[in-house]
């Protein structure tokens, strides 16, 4: 009889042992909750490296906006106080002159406005994505979040986040739920508006978007010809993306500018505008002298006039036709103390951004330098 009993409570502790364990299998627990948090198929993401080329004269009937992405193009013109749209992908025409929200209160201008359109993008998939317009008032920042796609354009309301603080943007497509991620993510709120209806000029503003897109007078695109034969400017030629297709990088000559522009070739020997940066010229400092391919990419190399013992060397690198600038070596001799000074700045700043933050980068970063001294 005592055996029993024993045998019995000896089964018993076995089996709920082994039941908690399988509660608490941590293997099993890891696992769904990786299932929960890496699926991003819903999640779209803000893009930075957006070419954009604008022309917001008061003597044209119609202000234009052109911004694009690889072969995602999006046209937004202005007339009068009201915004229309239109969309290509791959040269085949998504939409065709829709009219968008954008608030131009509090005075805002098209200036203002082009700094405040967001574009956002699932994986660099261009066949569909959110674009965010501004929608400014006197105490938040706001947005008119529209979605895109061939023959669609969606507009789904007003964010907006009262603890505002710049930074990028993410939708998340499963709860239409927008977001803002700079020293933390903040979530921005849907307004119910009153009014939620788009806005139309008619026949006259559309007979008017028609009429100026034939004009090729009143906007001037940048375009490689422009510069083919100008003596102000020297122009490179090699695979700059690593596609196995020739691409063009045009320069200011020394002494003429410090512009640079990327134009990335295709299989039908046309070369796209991609790219507005510097070729690092300084007012009396070093001058352009000249850009080499390397495996990533290009160099650019500047020289001190008329000595080169100041010889700069600034790596660019293509991924995805992303463009990084790596980092920065210079070679520097001191003719007094008799020694070369080499230095690293290591940055990987992406162009795309504005100029103004370009330089702030450089000068905020301390480079890596060592002395070597010449033989006595």
């Amino acid at each position: 009889m005592k055996n029993n009993i024993f045998y019995t409570i000896f089964f018993l502790i076995i089996f709920f042992s082994c039941k908690k364990t399988a509660l608490i299998d941590p293997t099993k627990e890891k696992v769904s909750s990786i299932k929960t948090t890496s699926n991003n198929s819903f999640t779209y993401k803000e893009v930075l490296d957006i070419t954009k080329n604008s022309d917001y004269s008061i003597k044209h009937n119609v202000q234009k906006l052109d911004l694009g992405y690889h072969t995602l193009s999006l046209k937004i013109r202005y007339i009068e106080d009201r915004a229309y749209v239109s969309i290509e992908n791959d040269n085949i025409k998504f939409i065709d002159w829709k009219p968008i929200k954008i608030n131009f209160f509090y005075d805002m201008d098209f200036a203002d406005a082009e700094k405040d359109i967001h574009l956002l993008l699932n994986d660099d998939d261009t066949s569909n994505g959110y674009v965010l317009f501004p929608a400014f008032t006197e105490q938040y920042s706001t947005y008119f979040v529209y979605y895109f796609k061939k023959n669609d354009l969606s507009y789904l309301g007003n964010y907006q986040c009262v603890d505002f603080k710049k930074g990028t943007f993410s939708f998340n497509e499963k709860s239409k739920e927008l977001y803002i991620s700079s020293n933390k993510i903040l979530k921005l709120n849907k307004i119910n508006e009153v009014n939620e209806d788009g806005f139309t000029g008619g026949d006259e503003d559309l007979k008017l978007l028609k009429e100026d897109n034939n004009n090729n007078n009143n906007f001037q695109t940048i375009i490689i010809d422009q510069y083919i034969g100008n003596k102000n400017y020297f122009i490179k030629t090699f695979d700059i993306n690593k596609d196995g297709i020739k691409d063009k990088i045009v320069s200011h000559n020394r002494y003429q500018g410090d512009e640079l522009l990327v134009f990335l070739g295709d299989k039908n020997n046309k070369y796209k505008f991609t790219l507005q940066t510097t070729n690092f010229s300084e007012d009396g400092g070093n001058q352009i002298f000249d850009i080499n391919e390397t495996k990533e990419g290009f160099q650019i190399i500047t020289l001190f006039p008329n000595r080169g013992d100041f010889r700069k060397n600034y790596f660019v690198s293509c991924i995805n036709n992303i463009f990084i600038l790596k980092k920065i070596k210079s070679e520097s001799y001191s003719w007094q103390d008799r020694y070369t000074e080499n230095c690293v700045t290591n940055l990987n700043f992406k162009l795309n951004n504005s100029l103004e933050e370009l330089f702030k980068t450089i000068n905020k970063i301390q480079p890596d330098c060592t002395k070597t001294y010449d033989n006595k």
